[in-house]
């Protein structure tokens, strides 16, 4: 797969410009692993595969690990705001409530985490709905409920109001087509 994608970008002239410079990979995102880049050999074999964090590929197929960065990159990193974090809760057939999980119960905790970690934070917390219901069931109200429900409880538990909004979403964003479970949700976004 990586030398597929490696022989394409080759192919587009992309990579053609980064044959002879250093190379460096950035971080990944929380979560996200970091991306890999292959440097072709003239004969189009795989010469090195940069797969971890700042690994450095300098002439020949030599690959030097562990470079340290430079302080100005560490600045401008430890400037940029995190990564936006999602948590999913699920809901019973017809109900405004999230089911009362454990799993859910420590969801609430975990939003309560990130907000900390972020001045300012908002969250977003997003209703949907399954398809079932038949054209004439108010899907769209319902996942406005649920999410306006959520809302009210996250706020009653010491969040402040001003920082959570609700939207809800109906059936236009079903996650599994035949999986009504996982499609009986909200999703809450804090950034």
């Amino acid at each position: 797969m990586i030398r597929a994608l490696a022989l394409s970008l080759a192919a587009s002239g992309l990579l053609a410009g980064c044959a002879s410079q250093t190379t460096l990979l950035l971080p990944g995102e929380a979560g996200h692993p970091v991306g890999a880049l292959v440097k072709l050999n003239k004969d189009g074999s795989d010469g090195a595969v940069l797969n971890e964090a700042n690994e450095v590929l300098k002439g020949g197929n030599g690959v030097k690990r562990n470079i340290t960065a430079k302080p100005e990159y560490n600045q401008l990193m430890a400037g940029l705001p995190l990564p936006y974090k999602t948590f999913t809760l699920t809901f019973a057939l017809g109900a405004d409530l999230p089911e009362d999980t454990a799993e859910n119960r420590r969801t609430i905790d975990y939003i309560r985490d990130e907000m900390a970690l972020r001045p300012g934070a908002e969250v977003q917390v997003t209703g949907h709905t399954d398809a079932s219901g038949g054209p004439s069931f108010d899907n769209d109200g319902l996942s406005l409920k649920r999410a306006e429900n959520f809302r009210q409880e996250l706020i009653s538990k010491g969040f402040p109001t001003d920082q959570v909004s609700a939207v809800g979403r109906g059936k236009r964003e079903l996650l599994d087509p035949n999986d009504d479970k996982k499609n009986r949700r909200i999703e809450v976004i804090v950034r």
